[in-house]
């Protein structure tokens, strides 16, 4: 899955005027929220490295999530737009979609990934 996919299917479900830039910062806040929750977390492969997108991102540029996540970043564009554009109401229906799609991916990922053992913290 790429940039181009998920921009796609967010403005066919949305219509907005916000620039591709801010829609991809919004992709690149997402992807770094999963990689500091979950890939540092859980043992991973050390190909995965943090994402890092900017306007000059190619569009075919892929992403963390596999396609089956997708509805993860369309959501979430969504949403981010209902709030710069303070429709609150919009905005709490897109994240509650939102949260419910990142929980199904935040289970997925545990299950196919062992997390790393939390470290004992011992004072003397």
């Amino acid at each position: 899955m790429n940039i181009n996919d998920v921009l796609a299917q967010a403005d066919g479900m949305k219509t907005n005027m916000m620039p591709r830039q801010m829609k991809v910062a919004f992709i690149e806040e997402l992807d770094q929220k999963i990689y500091h929750e979950l890939v540092l977390t859980h043992f991973h492969s050390p190909f995965i490295k943090m994402p890092q997108y900017d306007r000059e991102s190619d569009e075919g540029t892929e992403l963390l999530l596999p396609e089956r996540f997708k509805m993860v970043y369309v959501y979430w564009i969504m949403t981010r737009i209902d709030q710069y554009n303070q429709e609150t109401e919009k905005e709490n229906n897109n994240r509650a979609r939102f949260e419910n799609e990142y929980e199904q991916m935040s289970d997925w990922w545990t299950r196919t990934h062992r997390p790393i053992p939390a470290r004992p913290f011992f004072r003397i």
